[in-house]
């Protein structure tokens, strides 16, 4: 069997009111159990996993250097 969280783990784990926890945790798929709500251990993973955003590391190119010749006015 998979491992449920309840709505208690996900507002220890991320220090956030029972309301926040619910309205998180509707955005997956959810077990509802009498009128307690858990989710799947791993879904919660995807769900950090699609939230997780790391830093971009620019790649510097060098720029190619053209010259032009300016026509001079006469």
């Amino acid at each position: 069997m998979q491992d449920l969280l309840s709505t208690e783990y996900i507002m220890e784990r991320y220090s956030m009111k029972r309301q926040a926890a619910a309205k998180l945790m509707y955005n997956m798929p959810v077990v509802k159990i009498g009128k307690r709500i858990f989710v799947r251990a791993r879904d919660l993973e995807n769900w950090e996993q699609q939230k997780t955003v790391y830093p971009v590391t620019p790649i510097r190119t060098p720029r190619k250097v053209i010259k032009l010749e300016r026509k001079r006015a006469t």
